[in-house]
């Protein structure tokens, strides 16, 4: 389940009012990206601690065979990662997928089927290198507008398309004077959850706004989202001493321009949800990878041991390939 967990210092923060970047167009190839980290001792960011963030110089890019308009979509592209990158996480969602398989957890913790909406990927745009955010989910359940209370048994023959729809849901936890969205937590990646098979959306440009302005990292809807052009280009508080920020991620699992309104209400917030079975605490959103992957907080520590093996034997494989070593005989080599 996509429990609400403890929250951890939010480094995803910029403007509204900032305005977007326009991809720059440039004649000559603009040379790969290579992006440095520091390397974190821990999945988890200690509290209170703010991981350093690399000047471009430590970047170690040699940029003198670069025309200006290259080197103006390079050092862009650096600070917009600068500020939105989570330095506390340096594991793909691929190959954390990879350890959730070797360690059993069903599916792999993928969310399979949920995409990416904004901020629109353009190629040779500024905003697309390839961003990661980590951590932990909050969640908010919607359910059907006519749903009392009442049982609603699954038949388990129907597909699985949207989060599954438990026998019984929570207790309803949103006080009448307030609004779903005005309980948002921050330093969170918020997990939307609406009934399968509605046309409506339950995130539209409002709903939006709302939670970057309430420093979020990032958005995940099980079901539909609205206005994509004013998601798009949406942006997060900026941080002291700059002057706008990261945009504001946000995946779903299908598009809509009918209001929520029509179909569904929001029930509670920070209870457990289903999203096509997958179940977790801790969220890894992937651009580079484009998918996302739901880590239970018990595995953590497991997934922090397990990849850098697995990241070796995969480097070794492919070495051994690239010098004319069979698939087969690469993989029985350092894959076992």
């Amino acid at each position: 389940m996509l429990y609400r967990t403890l929250s951890i210092q939010s480094i995803l923060v910029a403007s509204a009012t900032c305005h977007s970047f326009e991809p720059v167009r440039v004649q000559e190839p603009i040379q790969t990206y290579r992006h440095i980290v520091p390397q974190p001792t821990s999945i988890t960011r200690e509290p209170g601690r703010t991981p350093e963030v690399p000047e471009v110089s430590m970047l170690n890019l040699d940029d003198s065979h670069m025309s200006r308009a290259e080197k103006q979509v390079t050092r862009t592209r650096e600070l917009e990662e600068r500020r939105y990158n989570d330095l506390s996480f340096e594991f793909t969602a691929c190959e954390v997928a990879d350890a959730l398989l070797k360690l059993g957890v069903p599916k792999a913790g993928f969310l399979a089927d949920i995409n990416q909406v904004a901020p629109r990927i353009v190629t040779g745009s500024p905003d697309h290198f390839g961003r990661t955010v980590f951590a932990p989910a909050s969640t908010v359940l919607f359910v059907p507008k006519d749903y009392t209370g009442s049982k609603n048994p699954v038949d388990p023959s129907e597909p699985r398309g949207y989060t599954a729809t438990p026998s019984v849901h929570p207790e309803p936890n949103i006080p009448q004077n307030q609004h779903w969205v005005d309980l948002t937590e921050t330093g969170t990646i918020v997990i939307i959850s609406q009934p399968k098979g509605q046309e409506c959306a339950v995130l539209g440009g409002i709903m939006a706004t709302k939670i970057a302005l309430s420093k979020t990292k990032g958005v995940v809807v099980d079901g539909r989202v609205r206005d994509l052009e004013e998601l798009r280009r949406l942006r997060l508080p900026p941080p002291p001493g700059e002057d706008c920020g990261a945009q504001l991620p946000i995946w779903a699992r299908g598009t809509s321009i009918v209001g929520a309104a029509a179909e569904a209400k929001a029930w509670a917030v920070q209870v457990p949800v289903v999203v096509g079975e997958i179940r977790g605490d801790m969220v890894l959103m992937d651009e580079g990878s484009q998918g996302i992957v739901v880590i239970p907080q018990d595995k953590l520590e497991a997934v922090k041991a397990l990849v850098p093996s697995l990241r070796e034997a995969d480097r070794k494989v492919t070495e051994d390939v690239a010098k004319g070593v069979s698939v087969k005989e690469a993989m029985r080599r350092h894959r076992g």
